[in-house]
């Protein structure tokens, strides 16, 4: 089991934000592969990403990890913003004991099922409480401009491997997942996903 509720409800839902993340990365992955423009797409200028990536209801969060400090650009429709973060090293080492908090701590050879499961309770309250924090650095910069709108992340770093989706919204006391209040979607950068978005206008599926 990950990390448990009392009613068990968050730990399934954990459990299927983990999957689907895994799954959006390898779907994003193959296709941008799939050739070798798509493999090293041209970079798109602001308006290029604005005319061909973004719709009126999306978010682009690129992220950019340095030494010393890295950036966070949210990119609308409308709006542009860049937010300086904390560097690599900082962020990286957060990411990685998230992502190991969501882990089913191993199993330890005698362990009574009262002590199981105070121990999974005690890897819950750790997880919500570091997820957080992290969550109010990494997205909290941005956090009153997201509003409901469906988010496309370019990652970097170690943040490829982290399941942004089961990470709270910033700023609240309610664990609400950011699942809960967007749609969420992985990707290798701007410009890959515009060459995804055009070759499926161009390549519609023909069906069986």
């Amino acid at each position: 089991q990950q990390v448990n509720s009392a009613s068990g409800k968050d730990s399934a839902e954990l459990d299927e934000l983990i999957d689907q993340y895994q799954e959006a990365k390898a779907v994003v992955h193959d296709a941008s592969l799939d050739h070798t423009d798509q493999a090293r797409p041209t970079p798109l200028n602001l308006k290029e990403i604005r005319e061909q990536v973004l719709s009126d209801d999306a978010a682009l969060l690129v992220f950019s990890l340095g030494d010393k400090r890295s950036f966070l650009w949210l990119i609308t429709k409308n709006t542009f913003t860049s937010s300086e973060l904390p560097g690599r090293d900082e962020i990286e080492s957060q990411a990685k004991e998230v992502r190991e908090l969501l882990m089913a701590p191993a199993p330890v050879e005698g362990e009574s099922f009262e002590a199981r499961q105070k121990r999974l309770a005690e890897t819950e309250e750790q997880y919500w409480t570091k997820a957080a924090s992290f969550s109010n650095m990494l997205l909290g910069p941005v956090a009153q401009n997201l509003g409901s709108a469906r988010l496309l992340i370019v990652p970097d770093g170690e943040l490829q491997y982290l399941p942004f989706n089961a990470l709270p919204v910033p700023f609240r006391n309610d664990r609400t997942p950011l699942l809960a209040e967007h749609e969420i979607t992985f990707q290798p950068s701007a410009s890959a996903l515009s060459k995804l978005k055009h070759r499926s206008i161009q390549e519609p599926d023909k069906g069986l």
